[in-house]
């Protein structure tokens, strides 16, 4: 008797029913996985089909001279609404002149997502119109092009996230910060590139590619705001607008060389914000409050934006903020004081800053104190519970948020990584261990977020949560702290797909979005040649990430992160004001 004679036997006397029953099973897996690459071809299809009728799409720039494009360029928002309403050129010049650059190096650098921009010539042209006819209507921001993130609502625009499924829901409304801008005379003009779903730090998705670092194009611009600071980086946009929830107006402003601000969550609106998951609802900001704010060429822009934000208009019509103007009283005393307390540190103890950031804040710090201010040298208390329950709270859902993020789509690599771990949840132990054998601690913890959690679980951890930010300002209170300068990363920008090697060197940053505390960028210098190292006691896989990024930075951005206390964002600005006159840098690599 032949093998396959002995199967047939054998199969003979099993249960039909069980053969059915396996044979159904089979046939579903089959039918369930055929299914989903279907959706995601449909998906890829749909993301790159928008792509293409994107630059398929030809504009005619009126005709700027080039003397004329440079001097515009070379101004900062407040400059250039100045010199639009002293008549040295017209929004329409203004506006076409940056059409120009964000039409050419904008999508050179896969910095740009949809391009409204007859709407905004259209609109520059009703400005023109306007400063001839009745000049006292026109705003602080008069004439001035802004990018928009590509999650704020825009008439006429389709607010992505990075999702191609979102394609098929056009926005309705302008949100409501962006009729706050457009009150203020700014004309958008431009949306700009983000990650997948916002939720990483690097710019990167199916419809519009993987944004460049404009300083070194084989470098991320970070994320999730990192279309906006290429875009102001490379003076393809002077004025931006962002949000954070993590990091994600200042890692980008950081890793480009820019300025930005994020505001004390509460302080600006949500209203038209669009999140990737349905009902634009991020679960993440049920515990970290997100917020939005400017991205920009200087302090004073930042400053500007916030003016336009904190008035009656927004107060009236979102009934959620604290209704609290733009303090000039506070930003002044801030920017003219000399004899502030700030705090400062170089590390947090679960990842160590490299040598050039500590030597950018040593600088920093010694100038503010030859300029009278008292600084002392801080520690964060327990930083690492601290970080681990924003970790906890984004990885809470386990793989049920992303999936509903996605809708199908294919995950970019940054997100395959979580999904795999909380899709393999009983590989976990064998990771510990083999982590465990190599002495890796700091990884080990990357594998310890709470996933599925209870509701029970949910709660207690928004009570950790409130319970830490107690803690906290107990801790800057009896310091008696006016502000605190630390870095903003571990690192400077890493090349692309590096950060989720380094995963904690982002904690800088989202330490402060727990304590919902403001905080902003002011860019200092770049990276010299003799900079490029980077120091650990610990040998481990983020060591060595560390230093091998750390060998390819010469030449890019470092930036200063600058926190204060929450409802202080004018003393945040104000100290801003002073780091940026002591460093006084303006670069911009195009």
């Amino acid at each position: 008797m032949n093998f396959i004679e002995t199967i047939r036997e054998r199969l003979s006397k099993v249960d039909k029913r069980i053969l059915y029953g396996v044979g159904v099973c089979a046939s579903l897996f089959l039918y369930s996985r055929v299914k989903k690459q279907v959706v995601a071809c449909r998906l890829r299809h749909k993301a790159k089909a928008k792509r293409a009728q994107r630059d398929a799409k030809k504009i005619e720039i009126p005709p700027v001279d080039k003397e004329k494009q440079e001097y515009i360029l070379s101004l900062t928002a407040l400059e250039l609404a100045a010199a639009i309403k002293e008549k040295k050129f017209t929004c329409l010049e203004a506006v076409a002149t940056y059409i120009g650059r964000a039409y050419d190096l904008g999508r050179k650098l896969e910095l740009t997502a949809e391009e409204p921009f007859e709407e905004a010539l259209d609109l520059a042209k009703a400005h023109d119109e306007m400063l001839l006819q009745n000049p006292e209507n026109c705003g602080p921001l008069h004439g001035v092009p802004v990018s928009i993130k590509d999650h704020f609502s825009q008439i006429g625009c389709t607010s992505s996230s990075g999702c191609a499924w979102r394609l098929d829901l056009p926005d309705e409304v302008d949100c409501l910060l962006l009729e706050l801008l457009k009150d203020a005379g700014a004309i958008p003009f431009i949306r700009s590139n983000v990650p997948q779903g916002m939720l990483w730090i690097e710019s990167s998705n199916d419809i519009y590619g993987t944004a460049k670092n404009p300083w070194n194009k084989n470098h991320t611009t970070g994320g999730s705001s990192g279309g906006e600071a290429g875009l102001v980086a490379c003076r393809a946009s002077p004025l931006g607008l962002g949000s954070d929830i993590g990091g994600s107006i200042r890692i980008p402003s950081t890793f480009c060389g820019v300025y930005g601000l994020k505001p004390t969550p509460g302080r600006v609106s949500n209203i038209g914000v669009r999140a990737a998951h349905p009902g634009d609802i991020e679960p993440l900001a049920y515990l970290i409050g997100i917020t939005s704010g400017p991205i920009g060429r200087c302090v004073d822009d930042l400053k500007a934006v916030m003016e336009c934000f904190c008035v009656e208009k927004q107060y009236k019509r979102d009934l959620s903020l604290a209704p609290i103007p733009f303090n000039h009283n506070m930003y002044n005393e801030a920017a003219a004081s000399k004899n502030l307390k700030i705090g400062y540190f170089y590390d947090l103890e679960q990842f160590e800053s490299a040598p050039c950031i500590k030597n950018a804040i040593r600088e920093c710090k010694e100038a503010l104190e030859k300029l009278g201010h008292t600084l002392i040298e801080i520690k964060i208390p327990n930083s690492i519970q601290a970080v681990k329950l924003y970790k906890d709270g984004f990885n809470c859902h386990g793989n049920k948020v992303l999936r509903e993020m996605l809708q199908g789509e294919t995950p970019q690599y940054y997100y395959r990584i979580v999904e795999f771990l909380n899709d393999k949840y009983y590989l976990k132990p064998f990771f510990r261990l083999l982590l465990k054998l190599f002495n890796s601690p700091r990884v080990l913890r990357a594998l310890e977020l709470k996933d599925n959690a209870t509701p029970a679980e949910y709660i207690d951890l928004f009570r950790a949560i409130n319970s830490y930010k107690t803690t906290f300002s107990k801790y800057w209170n009896s310091l008696g702290l006016d502000a605190v300068i630390c870095p903003a990363y571990a690192t400077v920008a890493p090349p692309h797909t590096k950060t989720v090697e380094i995963f904690d060197a982002l904690d800088y940053c989202m330490f402060w979005n727990v304590v919902e505390y403001p905080s902003g960028i002011v860019p200092v210098r770049l990276v010299e040649e003799n900079e490029t190292n980077f120091e650990s006691e610990i040998n481990d896989l983020f060591t060595r990430s560390a230093k091998k990024i750390m060998a390819v930075s010469a030449g890019m951005p470092i930036g200063i992160q600058i926190a204060g206390k929450p409802y202080h964002d004018e003393v945040v600005l104000g100290v801003m004001k002073q780091v940026e006159d002591i460093f006084k840098f303006h670069k911009h690599p195009y």
